[in-house]
């Protein structure tokens, strides 16, 4: 019984390497990115210090941006949650965030809506 268990080995192996590259190799749909990049142009100077890369989710050299989260939904990324913490906006808010279909949570930490202008 031992030599059918050490000949699964490789194959195990093989499974599990291809498996750990397709999820690192898996981009952020273009949408996402689009969106998160519209609303870095927006706010200006105070993301753009944390949010470095053309990848929102990480690239595999890049860590995620600051305040992005994603998920793998098949063979890509969604922006599922968003955090924008101590930035004062003011003027309108960025309307590409309603292209984000897939966020389940918005975070508002530290920022002064009293000052947003909805158009």
């Amino acid at each position: 019984m031992l030599p059918k268990m050490v000949s699964l080995w490789p194959l195990t192996l093989i499974c599990f390497l291809a498996f750990s590259v397709s999820i690192t190799h898996s981009k952020t749909l273009k949408r996402d990115v689009k969106a998160l990049n519209e609303i870095k142009a927006s706010l200006g100077w105070r993301v753009v210090y944390a949010w470095i890369g053309d990848d929102p989710c990480g690239d595999g050299d890049l860590p995620p941006w600051s305040g992005v989260t994603c998920s793998t939904q098949g063979d890509y990324r969604v922006v599922t949650e968003l955090e924008v913490y101590a930035v004062s906006i003011i003027g309108p808010f960025p309307i590409a965030l309603t292209n984000l279909l897939d966020l389940t949570r918005l975070s508002l930490v530290n920022t002064n809506l009293d000052q947003v202008r909805c158009p």
